[in-house]
């Protein structure tokens, strides 16, 4: 019974770590869209953006060491890492689509 328990803990980290990572993943690959996407808008759009995307990237790197660091880690860590970097990843999806929100706006205009 025990070794089922532990399993099926073991199971659940990997399936989080995984969710994780994926979505980490996603918001990476739209965040280089992003970027391509500012390379056609003009000088003042170009600059205020490119200053988000680099802040944008740099969270990523964080939210990334964090994943790194949740692998590593087991026991109350665990969850502790788990969170943070859940809520790292979350916090990077909200910069971006306000990133992405300025773009649209002020191309639109």
């Amino acid at each position: 019974m025990i070794d089922n328990s532990v399993e099926a803990t073991k199971a659940a980290k990997v399936k989080v770590q995984a969710e994780l990572e994926e979505g980490l993943k996603a918001t990476k690959a739209k965040i280089a869209e992003l970027k391509e996407n500012t390379k056609t808008a003009s000088a003042s759009v170009k600059k205020d953006l490119e200053s988000q995307i680099d802040n944008l990237e740099k969270d990523q790197e964080s939210v990334s060491k964090k994943l790194t660091d949740l692998k590593k880690s087991s026991g109350k860590a665990w969850d502790r890492m788990k969170e943070g970097a859940a809520s790292g990843l979350e916090e990077l999806k909200k910069s971006y689509q306000k990133a992405k929100d300025e773009f649209v706006n002020r191309t639109d205009s």
